[in-house]
């Protein structure tokens, strides 16, 4: 029998331990629900839970299966790509017959990476025309064949990579730079790994918590969103605030962007790829334009930061997960939307007060995957879409990418099938005898072996463009759908005094006095491309049009006429700057009158 004393100790036990139970059940809640959480907490995790879906986003742009495919494996390859051309699409006018639409590149590959062995056939087809071929084999790290039988008589060999860049003006750095972009390897610097998401989530939410009042938050329970034409149910977590609070806040998230380590490598890495293959043509430095860009956006901002407008960031959660972020303001909108399940989905859709509306989409259902960019003012359309089919099987892949471009009256489709066999062992082929072997020559004979391949290169372009007149027919394209105007204007909004010192200098350079009419001549071989327009001034003064992205066949063949004519004359050459960009517009060819 129990005493009055146990009695008493288990009267007051059973209360503590259902207490101690209730409290950590509460915790539970606390900690793995939404319960007695305050809507700021709420609308701080699932604001930090678009995290998640910009992994999602990642993981959709990777084929990591496909990619180990290749990685371990032997197997044969076999890629082509075509392009379909309509003009005045949908229109009584609609014509799709143009050169490129007679196009087509096919390469030709076999791949066993644990003997080091890779061979690849290049061909360039017009129709079934076969216009020029390039063959490379590598059977080992660093040894290479090269075949050029349009443009070379003999096959050349490389047997020292390092050393044939050393000669050739690179280095062991420049080569490293060269295979990562060609492996693709770099690209995996763009991406954000799980502590640098986390950094980042952590940091700019810590700044917006420490910025914001905590009377602005606020929660509507069920709502309903569409999403990609489809129905949620969800809670909306609400901060807002007045004109002027938001865009301080703003200005605190644009000063920590500055020196955000993380957001500038990428940066840095966006460089490196971009100076591998694209700096010869216009030098970018994207860092200094980013920090540009922040500067100009601050500035602007504490200029015009007056007023009491509302504006609210909606953050809607569906069953424990952040669906979507919508940013509302008078002047414009800002929805990022996220679905993950069997169907996935991330767009972004900016919409402006003039009904101009952009969006930016990536879904993946199954094996497609398809990205979308749409920008829609009024009635007028543009799109750009990339669709892939990805099928891989135990012993093939295949992958089939469609890339469309659409507007009012342009349409534009490019094709890029895949077809990856895996095979047991593949018959290797060897090394021609009779190569000639490029590391072992002085840099005369080496400078000899590149000037022929040049001129052969120069002549079979030129041979393939008079027959097929496939760069005109490029630049019709590109002006058609308004490529050639965008890129224009980029250039000269973008350019710094810098970039037009270098571009003025490429002309700069050409200025004389007492030129003979041999000089007039190789200088506009060397400016034919940029040769827009001819005006003539006088007798003796012509106005010479330049521009970087037009060129008149036509008139750089009259002018050359003139000069001929006119053989025993000699000519001064000046320049003519525009007033609004500072850079050349018109090269001055006069005359040299004669002294009697």
């Amino acid at each position: 029998m129990l005493t009055k004393k146990k009695r008493r100790m288990i009267k007051i036990t059973i209360p503590v331990v259902v207490a101690i139970l209730i409290i950590a059940a509460l915790v539970v809640l606390y900690l793995k629900t939404d319960m007695f959480k305050s809507d700021e907490s709420l609308f701080f995790k699932y604001l930090g839970k678009n995290k998640e879906n910009i992994s999602e986003i990642q993981n959709i742009l990777k084929n990591e299966e496909f990619k180990n495919v290749l990685e371990s494996n032997i197997y044969k390859e076999n890629d082509e790509i075509s392009i379909n051309y309509i003009e005045n699409y949908g229109t009584t006018s609609e014509n799709a017959d143009n050169i490129i639409n007679n196009l087509r590149l096919q390469i030709n590959e076999e791949v066993d990476k644990e003997n080091n062995y890779q061979y690849k056939n290049i061909q360039l087809l017009n129709k079934e025309d076969e216009r020029l071929q390039l063959e490379i084999l590598n059977n080992n790290n660093s040894k290479y064949q090269i075949s050029m039988p349009d443009l070379f008589a003999q096959s050349i060999e490389i047997d020292d990579m390092k050393l044939m860049t050393e000669k050739t003006g690179y280095n062991g750095e420049d080569l490293n730079k060269i295979q990562n972009l060609i492996n693709l390897d770099i690209l995996e610097k763009l991406e954000f790994n799980e502590e640098e998401l986390e950094n980042l989530k952590n940091r700019y939410i810590q700044l917006i918590k420490e910025k914001v009042n905590k009377n602005n938050f606020s929660k509507k329970s069920n709502q309903k969103i569409s999403i990609n034409g489809k129905q949620f149910d969800a809670n909306a977590y609400i901060l807002t605030m007045k004109k002027e609070e938001f865009n301080n806040l703003y200005v605190d998230i644009l000063n920590e962007l500055k020196k955000d380590e993380i957001i500038l490598k990428k940066i840095e890495s966006v460089q490196e790829i971009y100076d591998l293959g694209l700096q010869n043509i216009r030098k970018i430095d994207f860092k200094d334009q980013y920090l540009n860009w922040v500067d100009k956006t601050i500035d602007k901002i504490n200029r015009t930061n007056i007023g009491t407008d509302e504006i609210r960031i909606n953050v809607y959660e569906s069953k424990g997960t952040t669906i979507s972020t919508i940013i509302e303001t008078n002047d414009y909108e800002i929805d990022f939307d996220n679905v993950n399940g069997n169907e996935k989905f991330s767009g972004i859709t900016i919409k402006s007060p003039n009904d101009k509306i952009e969006t930016l989409e990536l879904s993946k259902s199954g094996d497609v995957t398809k990205f979308v960019i749409n920008s829609k003012k009024n009635e007028n359309s543009i799109t750009f879409e990339i669709e892939k089919k990805s099928n891989i099987g135990e012993k093939d892949a295949q992958t089939n990418t469609i890339i469309k471009y659409k507007d009012a009256i342009n349409k534009i489709e490019a094709k890029y099938d895949k077809k990856i066999e895996i095979v047991n062992d593949l018959k290797q082929r060897e090394f021609n005898d009779d190569n000639i072997i490029l590391d072992e020559l002085e840099e005369p004979q080496l400078n000899e072996i590149f000037k022929v391949i040049n001129e052969n290169t120069l002549n079979k372009v030129n041979a393939i463009s008079k027959n097929i007149n496939i760069t005109d027919e490029i630049k019709k394209i590109f002006k058609n759908i308004g490529f050639t105007k965008e890129v224009e204007e980029i250039i000269l909004e973008g350019t710094s005094e810098s970039e037009k010192s270098r571009y003025n200098s490429k002309f700069e350079i050409l200025k004389g006095e007492n030129l003979s009419y041999e000089d007039i001549l190789r200088i506009i071989s060397n400016i034919e491309d940029n040769i827009k327009d001819l005006q003539v001034e006088s007798n003796t003064k012509l106005k010479i049009e330049i521009n970087t992205q037009e060129k008149n066949a036509s008139l750089v063949q009259k002018l050359k006429e003139f000069v001929e004519k006119n053989k025993r004359k000699k000519y001064n050459i000046d320049m003519e700057y525009n007033e609004s960009t500072g850079l050349i517009q018109y090269m001055i060819l006069t005359i040299v009158e004669e002294k009697r």
